[in-house]
Protein backbone atom coordinates (compact mmCIF):
# COMPACT_ATOMS: atom_id res chain seq x y z
CA UNK A 1 0.00 0.00 0.00
CA UNK A 2 1.38 3.71 -0.96
CA UNK A 3 0.86 5.22 2.46
CA UNK A 4 1.56 8.82 0.93
CA UNK A 5 -1.10 8.69 -1.36
CA UNK A 6 -3.23 7.80 1.50
CA UNK A 7 -1.88 10.07 4.06
CA UNK A 8 -1.96 13.24 1.40
CA UNK A 9 -5.62 12.00 0.46
CA UNK A 10 -6.80 12.36 4.40
CA UNK A 11 -5.27 15.43 4.99
CA UNK A 12 -6.16 17.10 1.57
CA UNK A 13 -9.89 15.69 2.36
CA UNK A 14 -9.77 16.85 6.26
CA UNK A 15 -8.64 20.81 4.92
CA UNK A 16 -11.61 21.07 2.15
CA UNK A 17 -13.65 20.08 5.62
CA UNK A 18 -15.00 22.22 8.26
CA UNK A 19 -13.08 22.75 11.41
CA UNK A 20 -15.02 19.89 13.73
CA UNK A 21 -16.55 21.91 16.51
CA UNK A 22 -15.00 19.04 19.08
CA UNK A 23 -12.38 19.59 20.86
CA UNK A 24 -9.61 19.13 18.18
CA UNK A 25 -5.35 18.72 18.37
CA UNK A 26 -3.02 20.95 16.20
CA UNK A 27 -1.48 18.23 13.77
CA UNK A 28 2.05 19.52 11.67
CA UNK A 29 1.27 17.93 8.45
CA UNK A 30 5.25 17.71 7.36
CA UNK A 31 6.24 16.57 10.68
CA UNK A 32 8.93 18.82 12.80
CA UNK A 33 11.36 16.25 12.88
CA UNK A 34 11.70 16.12 9.27
CA UNK A 35 12.20 19.96 8.73
CA UNK A 36 8.02 21.25 9.37
CA UNK A 37 7.61 24.30 10.38
CA UNK A 38 5.18 25.67 12.39
CA UNK A 39 3.63 28.10 9.71
CA UNK A 40 -0.32 27.98 9.24
CA UNK A 41 0.32 26.13 5.56
CA UNK A 42 2.00 23.16 8.00
CA UNK A 43 -0.77 22.85 10.22
CA UNK A 44 -4.35 21.75 10.79
CA UNK A 45 -6.57 20.73 13.39
CA UNK A 46 -7.69 17.39 13.55
CA UNK A 47 -10.00 14.74 15.88
CA UNK A 48 -7.95 13.24 18.50
CA UNK A 49 -9.50 10.00 16.17
CA UNK A 50 -8.00 11.55 13.24
CA UNK A 51 -4.43 12.79 14.57
CA UNK A 52 -3.70 9.26 15.93
CA UNK A 53 -4.24 8.02 11.95
CA UNK A 54 -2.08 10.79 10.71
CA UNK A 55 0.51 9.62 13.06
CA UNK A 56 0.08 6.02 12.18
CA UNK A 57 0.45 6.76 8.44
CA UNK A 58 3.29 9.28 9.48
CA UNK A 59 5.38 6.30 11.32
CA UNK A 60 4.65 4.28 8.15
CA UNK A 61 5.23 5.93 5.30
CA UNK A 62 9.26 7.73 6.84
CA UNK A 63 9.75 5.21 9.38
CA UNK A 64 12.01 6.71 11.79
CA UNK A 65 12.84 6.86 15.39
CA UNK A 66 10.92 10.10 15.87
CA UNK A 67 7.85 9.12 14.21
CA UNK A 68 7.60 5.99 16.00
CA UNK A 69 8.14 7.17 19.85
CA UNK A 70 5.59 9.71 19.19
CA UNK A 71 3.19 6.99 18.18
CA UNK A 72 3.61 4.99 21.41
CA UNK A 73 3.35 8.27 23.32
CA UNK A 74 0.12 9.15 21.64
CA UNK A 75 -0.89 4.95 22.26
CA UNK A 76 0.11 5.60 26.08
CA UNK A 77 -2.64 6.29 28.56
CA UNK A 78 -2.26 9.98 29.90
CA UNK A 79 -0.53 10.99 26.45
CA UNK A 80 -0.61 14.72 25.49
CA UNK A 81 -2.49 13.79 22.04
CA UNK A 82 -4.88 11.92 20.87
CA UNK A 83 -6.78 12.35 24.19
CA UNK A 84 -9.55 10.07 25.11
CA UNK A 85 -8.37 7.40 22.41
CA UNK A 86 -7.92 4.34 23.24
CA UNK A 87 -5.30 2.27 20.76
CA UNK A 88 -5.25 -0.82 19.99
CA UNK A 89 -3.20 -3.54 21.62
CA UNK A 90 -1.68 -4.33 18.49
CA UNK A 91 -1.05 -0.63 17.56
CA UNK A 92 0.76 -0.01 20.83
CA UNK A 93 2.58 -3.55 20.74
CA UNK A 94 3.29 -2.51 16.61
CA UNK A 95 4.95 0.96 17.42
CA UNK A 96 6.91 0.08 20.64
CA UNK A 97 9.03 -2.54 18.54
CA UNK A 98 9.19 -0.50 15.28
CA UNK A 99 10.85 1.82 18.04
CA UNK A 100 12.85 -0.17 19.95
CA UNK A 101 14.41 -1.24 16.09
CA UNK A 102 15.03 2.05 15.12
CA UNK A 103 16.32 2.60 18.07
CA UNK A 104 18.76 -0.31 17.89
CA UNK A 105 19.52 0.72 14.31
CA UNK A 106 20.57 4.08 14.89
CA UNK A 107 22.55 3.86 18.11
CA UNK A 108 25.65 5.79 17.81
CA UNK A 109 27.58 2.52 19.33
CA UNK A 110 26.33 0.03 16.46
CA UNK A 111 28.73 -1.96 14.52
CA UNK A 112 31.82 -0.34 17.30
CA UNK A 113 33.52 -2.86 19.70
CA UNK A 114 34.13 -1.66 22.86
CA UNK A 115 38.11 -0.72 23.29
CA UNK A 116 39.85 -2.48 26.31
CA UNK A 117 39.90 0.80 28.24
CA UNK A 118 36.37 1.47 27.81
CA UNK A 119 35.65 -1.86 29.14
CA UNK A 120 37.87 -1.77 31.85
CA UNK A 121 36.40 1.76 33.27
CA UNK A 122 32.50 0.35 32.91
CA UNK A 123 33.88 -2.96 35.09
CA UNK A 124 35.45 -0.25 37.62
CA UNK A 125 32.21 1.56 37.49
CA UNK A 126 29.99 -1.33 38.34
CA UNK A 127 32.26 -2.93 40.87
CA UNK A 128 32.27 0.63 42.82
CA UNK A 129 28.45 0.52 43.02
CA UNK A 130 27.75 -3.73 43.20
CA UNK A 131 27.57 -5.04 46.71
CA UNK A 132 28.58 -4.91 49.33
CA UNK A 133 30.14 -1.21 47.84
CA UNK A 134 27.24 0.37 47.45
CA UNK A 135 26.26 3.44 49.98
CA UNK A 136 22.65 1.54 50.39
CA UNK A 137 24.25 -1.86 51.41
CA UNK A 138 22.91 -3.56 53.90
CA UNK A 139 20.56 -0.67 54.54
CA UNK A 140 16.89 -0.24 54.67
CA UNK A 141 14.91 3.53 53.84
CA UNK A 142 13.45 4.42 57.25
CA UNK A 143 9.52 5.19 57.36
CA UNK A 144 10.26 8.81 57.62
CA UNK A 145 12.89 8.99 54.81
CA UNK A 146 10.54 7.13 52.18
CA UNK A 147 7.62 9.69 53.11
CA UNK A 148 9.71 12.88 52.65
CA UNK A 149 10.97 11.31 49.36
CA UNK A 150 7.23 10.57 48.45
CA UNK A 151 6.14 13.75 49.32
CA UNK A 152 9.32 15.60 47.92
CA UNK A 153 7.74 15.93 43.95
CA UNK A 154 4.22 17.12 44.80
CA UNK A 155 5.48 19.84 46.98
CA UNK A 156 6.80 21.84 44.41
CA UNK A 157 4.47 20.69 41.43
CA UNK A 158 1.09 21.60 40.25
CA UNK A 159 -0.98 23.78 43.00
CA UNK A 160 1.81 22.98 45.66
CA UNK A 161 4.29 25.19 43.96
CA UNK A 162 5.05 28.05 45.36
CA UNK A 163 4.32 30.41 42.76
CA UNK A 164 0.91 28.63 41.91
CA UNK A 165 -1.03 31.17 40.87
CA UNK A 166 0.96 33.62 40.97
CA UNK A 167 3.26 36.27 38.70
CA UNK A 168 6.63 37.43 38.34
CA UNK A 169 6.86 41.55 38.58
CA UNK A 170 8.65 42.95 35.76
CA UNK A 171 11.51 44.06 38.21
CA UNK A 172 11.89 40.50 39.33
CA UNK A 173 12.14 39.57 35.53
CA UNK A 174 14.47 41.57 34.91
CA UNK A 175 16.73 40.51 37.63
CA UNK A 176 16.15 36.95 36.46
CA UNK A 177 16.99 38.19 32.75
CA UNK A 178 20.40 40.14 34.45
CA UNK A 179 21.32 36.60 36.62
CA UNK A 180 20.70 34.22 33.49
CA UNK A 181 23.07 36.81 31.34
CA UNK A 182 25.46 37.08 34.13
CA UNK A 183 25.69 33.54 34.38
CA UNK A 184 26.07 32.99 30.77
CA UNK A 185 22.87 31.47 30.43
CA UNK A 186 21.53 33.24 27.28
CA UNK A 187 22.41 34.42 24.03
CA UNK A 188 25.57 32.96 22.28
CA UNK A 189 26.63 31.62 25.79
CA UNK A 190 23.76 29.11 25.93
CA UNK A 191 24.68 25.62 25.43
CA UNK A 192 21.67 24.80 23.43
CA UNK A 193 22.45 27.82 21.19
CA UNK A 194 22.51 26.95 17.58
CA UNK A 195 20.93 23.77 18.43
CA UNK A 196 17.31 22.17 18.11
CA UNK A 197 15.54 19.70 20.03
CA UNK A 198 14.81 16.31 18.36
CA UNK A 199 10.92 15.62 18.14
CA UNK A 200 11.96 13.07 20.91
CA UNK A 201 12.97 15.16 23.63
CA UNK A 202 10.34 17.59 23.16
CA UNK A 203 7.72 15.34 23.42
CA UNK A 204 9.53 14.01 26.71
CA UNK A 205 9.60 17.55 27.72
CA UNK A 206 5.97 17.97 27.16
CA UNK A 207 4.78 15.00 29.12
CA UNK A 208 7.22 15.93 32.06
CA UNK A 209 4.99 19.37 31.65
CA UNK A 210 1.69 17.48 31.63
CA UNK A 211 2.92 15.53 34.97
CA UNK A 212 4.37 18.62 36.97
CA UNK A 213 1.05 19.90 36.17
CA UNK A 214 -1.03 17.53 37.60
CA UNK A 215 0.97 17.36 40.79
CA UNK A 216 2.07 13.50 39.67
Amino acid sequence: MNYKNVYDRFIAGRQSSPVPSCYTEKHHILPRSLGGLNGKSNLIRLTPSDHLFAHKLLAKIYNTRGLWFALVTMCSEGGLSARGIKASRHDYERARMKYSESFKLNHPSRGKALTDEHRRKLSENSARLSEPNHPMFGKRHTEESILKMKNSSPHTNGKNHPMAGRKHTDLTKEKMRDARAKNQLSGEKHHMFGKKLSEETRIKMKISQLKRRSGE
